[in-house]
């Protein structure tokens, strides 16, 4: 049975009053279809998605980047305050936050196509807004409407990349967006950096890419055959029901869980200890943002470019095993090397790691006193605001330990950039049902973009609570932690149809999955408890109550 035969069965056919139940049998075979029915069907479809793929995904970094790289222009042009700072930080996360709430009942009602053209205008008149204007609201009016574009431009272009790709090579289409976004992200940085280029100049390059993409989309990109077949049936709208069958729960927990590992496993303190390392090690404070966003980004582009290249041959639970682990030797690296301070810090060197954070704080205004109070830990890494000093401050380690340091993260960042960042969008892409994978993607995104307003802020608090080190360690153990939930839980989806996924979501319980994954380890092959276990499953039924969300 293809992709779409499932699909149309389960919106048509009746209830048949079966019950959800384990049996000691396996689940029935499911038939291979030709590929080429649930694809795009030229090869010069698949180059324009991938094309589109990179120019959407190039966007979208590039505008990410402009909330940090612009940051001292705009309070420059608009004389802002400190709390001013801090609302043209949050204002594009927010218009990101609202997009992934709202804008997936336009990808499943409207159609994928048409969720990526919608999201494109909506980023065009934002950057529109941002560059011709010299009033400050207007300016935040656009960066909302650039958050709200970009977020559903990557929600969209996901989707529609994941249905539109052949079953071997989905995870190469589904990651060039990502491929994309870490270019954009580099240029940005670059192009402030050394480019030259008037910060209002850097605003308008993303116009081009976004333009072609609008064209390509609306003159040549064909619609996903998974929406147009949910067109086809029953006039393109779903059955609504207030029952909800327990493999989409299941899913969606699956997927909050996905969501969660990859914004808790310490990226964000990554970020900001890269930041003040590259500072203290030289940098001039002024620049140490984008110095960082541009040596990170090149760490970034070639991780990415290694996990399209291997994501469809190793598969995603061994990438995202891979990339766990290494993340988490390299946090508890990073926080070893915090203890080889060689003495105590001077007073002038003595500042808050959340010092100059743009998520977390506002900095002080020129001519506080700096500095106040560091936190208890013997690592001394943490530098003045730009406002407070012009040059950067000694190190309390080594020169060689900070390099080592400042090497650690860098690996925490590859590490990243290789597993969670690409594959867990990949995997939400795969696991929802088609009636209800715009929706579904995009609450998983709302969950992203809430962690990221919120998450930053908090790390002060954690670092004042358990030091820099201790930070570092806690948030290796939850890469630690995310090793067993991918293991025990993550199903692979490697050269499978999305037939095949939705099947075996539907037949296998999280807890069967759990006990087939125990039974791959060597001590537990024999065990009879837990191969009884694994050998429970759930008949599927087409039922009317599923055929809203399947």
């Amino acid at each position: 049975m293809s992709d779409e035969e499932d699909t149309s069965t389960l919106l048509g056919d009746k209830l048949d009053g079966r019950k959800v139940m384990d049996l000691a049998k396996p689940p029935p075979q499911v038939v291979k279809v030709d590929h080429s029915v649930n694809a795009v069907s030229t090869r010069n479809d698949v180059l324009l998605t991938a094309l589109v793929a990179g120019f959407s995904g190039f966007c979208f970094g590039f505008d990410v980047g402009l909330c940090t790289h612009i940051l001292p222009h705009v309070k420059n042009e608009f004389n802002l305050a400190c709390s001013e700072e801090y609302v043209h930080t949050i204002v594009w996360l927010i218009g990101a936050l609202l997009s992934s709430l709202l804008g997936g009942m336009v990808i499943d009602s409207c159609g994928r196509r048409c969720g990526m053209m919608f999201s494109t205008v909506v980023m065009v008149l934002g950057l529109l807004l941002t560059g011709v204007t010299h009033s400050y609201p207007v300016f935040l009016c656009g960066r909302l409407l650039s958050g709200a574009g970009g977020a559903l431009s990557a929600v969209a272009q996901c989707v529609y990349a994941a249905e539109a790709s052949r079953d071997s090579h989905r995870g190469r289409l589904v990651t060039g967006h990502q491929l994309g976004a870490a270019a954009g992200s580099l240029a940005c940085g670059a192009g402030l950096l050394w480019g030259g280029l008037p910060w209002r100049a850097v605003l308008w390059m993303p116009l081009v890419p976004a333009c072609v993409q609008a064209v390509a989309v609306a003159t040549g990109l064909p619609e996903s055959p998974h929406f147009r077949l949910l067109r086809m049936s029953q006039g393109g709208q779903a059955r609504s029901s207030c029952r909800v069958p327990p493999s989409v729960l299941e899913v969606s927990a699956l997927a909050a869980g996905l969501v969660l590992f990859q914004q808790l496993s310490g990226r964000f303190a990554v970020l900001d200890l890269a930041r003040r390392l590259l500072t203290a090690l030289g940098v001039c404070p002024e620049a140490s943002a984008t110095v960082t966003s541009v040596a990170l980004g090149l760490v970034k582009v070639c991780a990415v470019c290694v996990s399209l290249s291997v994501v469809d041959r190793l598969g995603r639970r061994p990438v995202l095993l891979l990339g766990a682990v290494c993340m988490a030797v390299s946090l508890v690296a990073t926080a070893v090397l915090s203890t080889l301070d060689m003495g105590p810090a001077t007073a002038e060197g003595e500042l808050s790691f959340a010092a100059g954070v743009p998520l977390a704080a506002p900095e002080l205004p020129t001519g506080a006193p700096p500095p106040f109070p560091m936190l208890p830990t013997p690592l001394s890494l943490a530098v003045s605001s730009p406002q407070c000093r012009a040059a950067p401050l000694p190190l309390g380690l080594p020169p060689g330990a900070g390099y080592a340091a400042l090497l650690a993260l860098l690996c925490a960042e590859a590490a990243y950039c290789f597993s969670w960042w690409p594959v867990a969008w990949l995997l939400l892409a795969e696991l929802f049902p088609a009636a209800v994978r715009g929706r579904s993607v995009a609450a998983a995104a709302a969950l992203y973009w809430l962690l990221d307003v919120l998450v930053p802020p908090a790390l002060p608090r954690l670092t004042d609570a358990l030091s820099i080190q201790g930070t570092f360690l806690l948030h290796s153990m939850i890469c630690l932690i995310s090793l067993l939930f991918i293991f025990l839980f993550v199903p692979e989806t490697k050269g499978k149809t999305f037939h095949q996924i939705s099947q075996e979501l539907k037949s296998t319980s999280s807890a069967t999955r759990m006990f087939q994954n125990l039974r791959q380890l060597p001590g537990l092959r024999g065990n009879e408890w837990i191969r009884h276990r694994s050998a429970q499953y759930r008949p599927v039924s087409h039922a009317i109550a599923e055929s809203a969300v399947i």
